[in-house]
C-alpha cells in the first residue's frame, strides 16, 4: 500500500470528497433517426388508409376529383386541382385534337373562391409545347415546379395578375401526373403557401401515392361514365319520344330511368301493322348497363321486322326467345305483345313473363287480365298462349313493367292493387291519367327503370299526344 497519511490528515476515501469524474456515452443518434422514420412511415401508411376511405366512394368522375382535392387540402397541402387531358374525356369527340389541352375538373385554393378564372373548374388550357411541363405530364413524371414554370403555363398579359399571385403567395408546388392502367389520365398540382415549410421529398413520396391511387379511383369513374354515356345513347335511339297516330286508339307512355347514374333495359314501341290494326310491345331486361340497353335495342329491333311480316302474337314471342337465347345463357328478359284490330274492337294478346295488363272498361271497371303468363325470353320454354280481349270505345289498356308496382315497401301484388285504384278514375285526358299513376305509385325513388303505356279504344282515327 502507499505511505500512511501523516497524522492529523484525513484519508479522503473516507471523508466522502470526491476524487474525480466518470462519464459515460452512449450513441443514440440512429435509435432516434430509426424512431423518427417508424413514425413517419405510420403517419404515411395512416394517410394513405384514410385517402383509400375517402377517395372513390362513387362512380362519379367529378365527385371522385372533388374527393382528392378535398383530402390533399389542408392535411397535406394549402392548394390542389385536377386536371384531365380533353383527349381522354373526350375520346370520340372529332373536335378533340390536340393530346395537349387539359380541362381543371375540381380545384380547392385557401381562399374561399379561385384567385382568378384561368384557376376555375371547368376551365381549359394548352399544354405549353415543348416545354417541361408538357412532357412530365405526357410523359407521367412527378416533378417540384419553380417560379419560373409559372410564366410558361400561364404565359400572356391577361395572366399577369396571377402570376404575381402565385409567385408571392405560394412557396412550394409539385405536380403529379394522372396514370392508370398504362394511360396518363391528366395530372395533380399541389401547392403550400411562403408561410408553410415547402414540399421536400418525404412529402412528395406521400403525395404522389396519394395521386396513384386516386388515379384508378378517377379511371374507373371515367370508363363508367363513357359506359353509362355509351349506355344512354344507345336508349336514347331505342326508345320512343313520341308515339304515331295510328286508327281506333289514342296512346301515351312514359320511360323513367331508375337514376340518372344507372340505365336498364326497359322500354316499349307501337308498330303499324297491315289492315289499319296495331301492334304494342313491352318488355324488361334483366339487369342494367350497356348490356341491357344493348339487348333491349335488338330485341326492339327483331320485333318490328318481324312485325312487317304479319305473324301472331304468339310466333312473335317464339321468334324473340330465339333472338335472346343467342344471346347468351345469362340474358333473359319478359315482353308482352298486343295486337289492336279497330274492325272488331278486339286485343289478341301474348306474353313471355310478362306482368298482366290492367283493362279499364269504359264505365270504370278495373281487372287484370288472367290468362297464360307464358315463360320469360331466353328460357327456350315457348310456352306461350294468347288471350282475346274485347274492348269497346272508351276502353282502357295498361301496359307496365315492374318498376312501377314493386317498391321497399309494397310486393307486385300490393302494387298491383295500388295501381288498380289509380286507375279508377280514368276518364281524363290520356297524359293526365298517365302523369297520375305515376304520381301516385312512385311516392319514392324508385329501385328500378319504369315503362307504361295507355291505349285508349276510340270510334276512328285520332291524334295522339306527344309522350313526355
Amino acid at each position: 500500500g502507499g505511505p500512511a497519511p501523516a497524522d492529523g490528515a484525513a484519508d479522503p476515501a473516507r471523508s466522502g470528497r470526491p476524487l474525480g469524474i466518470i462519464a459515460s456515452l452512449v450513441d443514440i443518434t440512429e435509435s432516434q433517426e430509426a424512431h423518427i422514420e417508424v413514425e413517419r412511415a405510420r403517419h404515411r401508411f395512416a394517410l394513405l388508409a384514410e385517402a383509400g376511405a375517402r377517395i372513390g366512394t362513387t362512380l362519379d368522375l367529378r365527385q371522385t376529383a372533388e374527393e382528392v382535392v378535398r383530402f390533399l387540402v389542408p392535411q397535406l397541402c394549402d392548394s390542389a386541382d385536377v386536371q384531365m387531358l380533353e383527349a381522354v374525356l373526350e375520346p370520340d369527340d372529332p373536335a378533340v385534337s390536340s393530346r395537349g389541352v387539359l380541362r381543371r375538373i375540381a380545384a380547392v385554393f385557401p381562399e374561399p373562391v379561385p384567385p382568378s378564372p384561368l384557376l376555375g373548374p371547368g376551365q381549359t388550357f394548352q399544354l405549353p409545347a415543348g416545354s417541361a411541363y408538357e412532357r412530365l405530364v405526357l410523359d407521367g413524371r412527378p416533378t417540384f415546379l419553380t417560379d419560373a414554370d409559372i410564366p410558361v403555363l400561364f404565359p400572356g398579359k391577361a395572366a399577369e395578375s396571377l402570376r404575381a399571385y402565385l409567385s408571392t403567395r405560394f412557396g412550394s408546388a409539385r405536380t403529379v401526373p394522372l396514370v392508370a392502367r398504362g394511360q396518363v389520365l391528366g395530372a395533380v398540382t399541389v401547392t403550400r403557401l411562403k408561410t408553410r415549410e415547402p414540399l421536400d421529398d418525404q412529402d412528395a413520396v406521400l403525395i404522389d401515392e396519394v395521386v396513384a391511387r386516386a388515379a384508378l379511383n378517377i379511371d374507373n369513374a371515367r370508363l363508367y361514365t363513357t359506359q353509362r354515356a355509351a349506355a344512354l345513347a344507345l336508349q336514347r335511339s331505342l326508345t320512343n319520344s313520341e308515339l304515331p297516330a295510328v286508327t281506333g286508339l289514342e296512346l301515351t307512355g312514359r320511360y323513367l330511368p331508375a337514376s340518372a347514374h344507372d340505365v336498364g333495359g326497359d322500354w316499349f314501341d307501337v308498330i303499324e301493322l297491315p289492315g289499319g290494326r296495331t301492334g304494342l310491345v313491352i318488355g324488361d331486361v334483366m339487369g342494367h348497363g350497356i348490356h341491357a340497353a344493348a339487348v333491349m335495342g335488338q330485341l326492339r329491333t327483331a320485333v318490328r321486322t318481324l312485325a312487317r311480316h304479319d305473324i301472331p302474337p304468339t310466333e312473335m314471342l317464339r321468334s324473340l326467345d330465339a333472338v335472346v337465347a343467342d344471346l347468351g345463357e345469362d340474358t333473359m328478359a319478359t315482353c308482352l305483345y298486343a295486337v289492336h284490330s279497330p274492325a272488331t274492337g278486339t286485343w289478341t294478346i301474348a306474353r313471355a313473363g310478362h306482368l298482366p295488363p290492367a283493362v279499364v272498361t269504359p264505365e270504370g271497371a278495373v281487372s287484370f287480365l288472367q290468362g297464360p303468363p307464358g315463360t320469360p325470353l331466353g328460357t327456350g320454354a315457348h310456352d306461350f298462349g294468347t288471350e282475346e280481349l274485347p274492348l269497346p270505345p272508351g276502353g282502357l289498356l295498361v301496359l307496365y313493367t315492374d318498376g312501377l308496382i314493386e317498391a321497399r315497401d309494397r310486393d307486385l301484388d300490393e302494387g298491383m292493387r295500388q295501381l288498380g285504384r289509380a286507375l279508377g278514375r280514368a276518364d281524363g285526358p290520356l297524359d293526365e291519367v298517365c302523369d297520375g299513376v305515376l304520381a301516385r305509385l312512385l311516392v319514392d325513388p324508385a329501385r328500378d327503370d319504369v315503362a307504361l303505356v295507355l291505349a285508349r279504344t276510340t270510334a276512328g282515327p285520332a291524334a295522339t299526344p306527344p309522350t313526355g
